[in-house]
């Protein structure tokens, strides 16, 4: 059940993860209209700026911070592609926050089963990952151990990591 429980923990932890970062995720609107205020008051925008004061189109102005580094033309494009990454956020988090929220589900009246002994070995390893306590190299474990590790990121992606210098 520690392992089943280990799960459980993990997942209502990637589903915290993924709700904040929906919380923290910008409005995409703001930004490209930060990025059209920067295009359509060029002149008024100097390079090597970190912030520009700037007409907006329906308040008296708005003042916008700037990278310092960048040209006033790049710092627009900066403001579109995150607001590009913002919008695609808005739509997959919510779909894996779903899911995850199933995952906890699923998980969660597992181990109430395991706890009132209702639940069989085979159903508890079909659940767990298969990082879980199937393949950490323990005695009589099936089949050969990965040469690599399998983590997943916040967007869903599979990343590999070897398990030394040479696997890598």
């Amino acid at each position: 059940t520690n392992a089943l429980e280990d799960a459980l923990r993990a997942v209502r932890k990637k589903r915290g993860k993924l709700e904040r970062e929906l919380g923290a995720t910008p409005d995409p609107r703001a930004l490209r209209i930060q990025g059209d205020l920067i295009l359509a008051h060029l002149h008024l925008v100097r390079k090597g700026a970190d912030e520009a004061t700037l007409p907006g189109f329906e308040s008296a102005s708005e003042t916008i911070v700037l990278d310092p580094a960048l040209s006033p033309q790049e710092n627009a494009e900066r403001f579109y592609d995150r607001a590009g990454r913002a919008e695609r956020a808005r739509v997959q988090l919510p779909a894996l926050i779903r899911e995850a929220a199933s995952r906890v589900v699923e998980l969660s009246a597992l181990v109430d089963r395991v706890r009132a002994g209702e639940a069989s070995a085979d159903e508890i390893l079909e659940v767990l990952p298969e990082s879980g306590a199937g393949s950490r190299g323990t005695a009589g474990a099936p089949g050969p151990t990965l040469p690599y590790r399998r983590y997943w990121t916040s967007g869903g992606l599979e990343v590999r990591v070897g398990r030394g210098s040479k696997a890598n």
